[in-house]
């Protein structure tokens, strides 16, 4: 006999994506973007879209480009489990004679065994912004069309001090701000726009190569749009239109911050901006500058001015370690042109190394503020005054801090040998009982002779919580107190009994 029987089998396996990545330039100029002579890092992030987890995956990036250096080829993922993500990271310097438009490829690919997929990476050099802050159309060949010329506008800018307004005109009449360019790669443009006009009847229109993009109309603030481009020559219009009567509100239109997508001979003019990081140290400590460069034709050469405690004014990020509060001047050159800008670095004194000494059964520094008290186990919490009481045997010191956050070297050190009870002759005697105490305690202490006395007590971060005796004159003989310890916090204290014959502490403790 023969029986037939189906059955199924479900298969578990990963399944690699890549599904996006990202320039992480921080420690360059933060545009999200490579530029000339900058190192970022290049985030790719991998997904598992599969139901098995994808083992020992491995990545690699590799460039034809003479533009880019890929400073780690490869990247260990691990394991990637399914329907999760992670991110291999690539760090990448860019050729500081790259231009400012140029595209370079980087081909990505992620193995985990059997299991792969690739990618290929067009990275653009550098942003090509428009902001019309030189106050002019002059960056750029722009041209007008239509009935009117655009304007440079200060009443409305996006960002910065100026923007580009739509021309003046009448009912029935356009006008046009246009610019054509060679797109080097696919991308995106991306611009602000604001518009005062009559709602549904006058327009701010923005076209690609002639066919519209988008329209905005009647009361529309800042906010920003964007449209892909594909490679290739490329003409991109802000018009503003009207219809044949009605005008209303400012009857006008703004662009402003455009971002273009990569194009031949579209470097932004050379800009830098210099930072310290950070622009306050302390006296014999050190700032990071960096001279963040962009636009120009890229091949950056950098000068540093005044060089006092520079490591190399030839840097475009030199170490700083100035002696007094200094302003520094960098100029960037492309070879064309130069510009300059500064930072300040402000110096901030260092306290003077204190001196420590003991007295009795304290410690004390000849700081009169500032002051942190240490011991082999490092800061003591809560020491911060001019003396201090020890509560075991240990090697204390002394580092003083000022209203800069400046902090001076440590003390000399002193070992401190603690015993708690001094030694006394005569037949003086102190008691203190009960001990421990709950709310009050009483202290029997007994003189020789007539003498002055003061009875103080401390807590464990040698401050001074209540005085019972201050300098008061007692008779030879014995004597007794009452104290109300009730608003004292439950702990260890020590009581410093003073006479003008000798010295002494006693720990006392207040229970609970």
């Amino acid at each position: 006999d023969t029986w037939n029987s189906v059955f199924n089998i479900t298969l578990n396996a990963p399944i690699l994506e890549i599904t996006t990545f990202l320039v992480d330039d921080a420690y360059g100029n933060n545009n999200g973007r490579l530029d000339p002579g900058e190192n970022a890092d290049i985030i790719i992030m991998n997904l598992n879209a599969g139901s098995s987890d994808a083992l020992n995956a491995l990545a690699d990036a590799t460039t034809t480009s003479s533009l880019i250096t890929i400073n780690n080829s490869s990247f260990d993922l691990g394991t990637i489990g399914a329907g999760e993500t992670e991110n291999a990271v690539f760090n990448i310097t860019v050729d500081a004679n790259a231009q400012v438009g140029d595209v370079v490829d980087i081909d990505y690919a992620i193995a985990a065994g059997v299991y792969s997929a690739g990618y290929m990476l067009s990275l653009n050099i550098g942003m090509i912004i428009e902001d019309f802050e030189s106050g002019d159309f002059n960056n750029y060949e722009w041209e007008f069309e239509g009935n009117g010329d655009w304007t440079i506008d200060s009443s409305e800018p996006y960002e910065g001090t100026y923007s580009a307004k739509s021309g003046s005109i009448n009912d029935n009449q356009t006008t046009a701000l246009t610019i054509t360019v060679n797109v080097t790669a696919d991308d995106e443009i991306s611009f602000f726009k604001k518009v005062s006009s009559e709602n549904n009847w006058d327009y701010l229109r923005f076209y690609i190569d002639g066919v519209q993009k988008g329209e905005w109309s009647g009361e529309v603030d800042w906010s920003e749009e964007s449209f892909p481009v594909t490679a290739g020559e490329r003409t991109f219009k802000w018009s503003y239109e009207k219809d044949g009567s009605v005008s209303s509100d400012n009857d006008c239109g703004w662009v402003d911050y455009i971002i273009f997508p990569p194009f031949a001979g579209g470097a932004a003019p050379l800009a830098v901006t210099a930072s310290a990081n950070p622009a306050d140290i302390c006296l014999g400590e050190s700032s990071q500058l960096n001279a963040y460069a962009a636009g120009g034709n890229g091949g950056y050469t950098y000068v540093w001015n005044p060089t006092n405690g520079l490591n190399d004014p030839n840097l475009y990020n030199p170490t700083a370690t100035p002696e007094e509060t200094i302003v520094y001047t960098v100029t960037v050159s492309d070879g064309n042109t130069s510009i300059s800008d500064e930072i300040t670095v402000t110096v901030n004194p260092v306290p003077a190394t204190v001196t420590i000494e003991q007295s009795g059964e304290s410690l004390s520094s000849d700081a009169t503020s500032g002051n942190q008290w240490y011991d082999s186990n490092g800061a003591i919490t809560g020491a911060t005054g001019q003396t201090y009481l020890p509560t075991e045997t240990e090697t204390f010191y002394v580092i003083v801090s000022n209203e800069f956050g400046c902090e001076s070297e440590m003390s000399n050190e002193l070992y401190f040998i603690y015993t708690g009870i001094i030694e006394i002759e005569n037949g003086e005697n102190i008691n203190v009982f009960p001990n421990p105490f709950s709310n009050e305690f009483s202290l029997d202490y007994t003189l020789s002779k007539g003498s002055s006395v003061k009875i103080n007590i401390y807590n464990t971060f040698g401050q001074q919580v209540a005085v019972i005796e201050n300098n008061s004159q007692k008779t030879a003989g014995n004597h007794r107190i009452r104290f109300d310890a009730s608003k004292l916090e439950h702990g260890v204290y020590f009581l410093h009994f003073e006479t003008e014959e000798y010295k002494l502490v006693k720990r006392i403790i207040h229970s609970k």
